[in-house]
């Protein structure tokens, strides 16, 4: 590979050139912004030289007779770049014609001023390592870099020809690139957990090291699994446990709280996103007046702060009213942080949780409508993990149960019938739907059976099968 190196400052060395480090890359594809005055395109493309090993580099176009002489992009940098020594950025620019383009340092820290100059690429479709120095201003900028600086601004149509070189060229079609940004690193003074950058002593981006909150820890391992229960023991909200769950959806009124399914050791869990709490709408309405305990499985990925809670609310909206009341559990976690990177489990009693009845504090909860589901945090954790929220009757099935009721449903899911079959004659057959209403029944004194739901919705139905083994419940989905 041909290459090129302009040197526009002798004082490079002198100035602590050999200190300068790599700024950017633009292997994430994160730091250039879309362009400003009318840029034609502003994005991160491969190497654009033939046979070229860069991998990822920006890319700015400026097209003839569209935008404002002034186009450009900015480029963000994840580390602060620090010019009060070493005014000096150094990168490499490639571009097919010979091309003027005015580099400057803006939004300087504490009052840094901006400074703007100017560089030459000669053509020839090659890499030109090149040294911006910051000491001769120039587009009415009349300072010297000096101070921090998190960006630059690149121009691709300046005119450095026509003295004293202080303008643009009306645009004309060119594209230039840029690779390897490298500068000194600016060190920070003190602590930095809420700019955004990963610098200073820590150890991810605003957090670790002994200043700031430690960082996020992703579980690596799946929650515990939960216990047999029969299907009309148990409601699941989410998880996979128990077969097809109601689902929960993310809202927009608990912004910016957001949540994502995602695969954890080989089970599928809730990624939370969280501000001051999170709020999610059921799949459907829940009617939990049979069920009598909640259970979630949650990993706060967040290193301990004080005041952290993770609080589950049920919300109960009767008539689709808006919420008439709800019941709200306290999960306070501990000091000594044994309960924060690792799956706690969660199960307890509904009537034991405090009801929140707006209009009336006495009022008992009820249960027949809920739609909602939420978590409080206080605002003080930013990720958690979330599986196996569902309601139960805190029965627990022995292997010794499933071995004598093992009656299946097929095809499951189904958009006609289902054929019951088992290992002893199946006295009756009740179906059941997701609020506890019975749909149909049938006797049929025999091992198979055959459950029309030809003429039932599409949803999630249980059936209950008594058989001289006893009863066992068998979650049906009508396609």
């Amino acid at each position: 590979m041909k290459k090129i190196t302009l040197v526009l400052a002798f004082l490079a060395v002198s100035l602590g050139y050999g200190q300068q480090v790599l700024i950017e890359d633009f292997e994430s594809g994160s730091a250039l912004d879309g362009g400003f005055s009318g840029l034609a395109s502003s994005s991160v493309v491969a190497d654009p030289e033939a046979g070229g090993s860069r991998g990822q580099v920006a890319r700015l176009e400026v097209v003839a007779g569209a935008g404002d002489p002034w186009q450009g992009a900015n480029v963000n940098f994840t580390t602060n770049v620090d010019l009060t020594t070493d005014k000096t950025i150094t990168m490499d620019i490639y571009s097919d014609t010979p091309i003027d383009i005015l580099v400057k340092v803006d939004s300087g820290i504490d009052g840094a001023p901006p400074s703007a100059v100017d560089v030459q690429h000669p053509g020839g479709s090659v890499w030109v390592e090149t040294i911006v120095s910051f000491t001769t201003p120039r587009d009415n900028t009349s300072e010297n870099a000096n101070g921090v600086y998190p960006l630059i601004a690149v121009f691709p149509n300046w005119d450095a020809t026509t003295p004293p070189g202080s303008w643009f060229n009306p645009p004309v079609d060119a594209v230039v690139y840029l690779d390897n940004i490298r500068a000194v690193a600016a060190v920070a003074s003190g602590p930095t957990c809420s700019d955004g950058m990963m610098n200073g002593n820590e150890t991810g981006v605003d957090c670790g090291g002994p200043d700031c909150a430690p960082c996020a820890v992703p579980p690596s391992s799946a929650p515990p699994t939960p216990p047999s229960r029969a299907a009309a023991d148990v409601i699941s909200i989410y998880g996979d446990a128990y077969g097809t769950a109601i689902g929960l959806n993310n809202v927009p009124w608990d912004d910016p709280t957001n949540f994502v399914e995602e695969e954890i050791a080989g089970n599928n869990v809730l990624a939370l996103t969280l501000g001051t709490f999170m709020g999610s709408s059921l799949g459907s309405v829940v009617d939990a007046s049979g069920m009598t305990h909640i259970h979630m499985d949650f990993w706060v990925a967040d290193g301990f702060v004080d005041g952290q809670v993770f609080n589950p609310k049920l919300s109960n909206h009767a008539e689709s009213a808006g919420e008439t009341n709800a019941i709200e559990g306290t999960i306070a976690l501990p000091g000594d942080g044994t309960q924060n990177q690792t799956w706690v489990s969660y199960d307890v009693e509904i009537e034991s949780l405090f009801d929140n009845d707006p209009n009336d504090d006495n009022a008992p909860f009820e249960r027949a409508n809920i739609t909602e589901f939420l978590i409080t945090t206080a605002g003080l954790i930013g990720t958690a993990y979330l599986d196996n929220v569902y309601l139960h009757n805190n029965v627990v099935l022995s292997n010794d149960d499933f071995s004598k009721i093992s009656f299946k449903a097929f095809p499951n899911p189904t958009q006609d019938s289902w054929s019951l079959r088992g290992e002893t004659q199946i006295e009756s057959v009740r179906v059941i739907d997701i609020l506890g209403k019975e749909i149909l029944s049938l006797s049929p004194n025999s091992k198979e059976a055959t459950i029309d739901g030809s003429s039932l919705k599409s949803g999630l139905y249980f059936a209950q099968v008594k058989s001289l083994s006893g009863l066992q419940s068998i979650k049906l989905i009508k396609q």
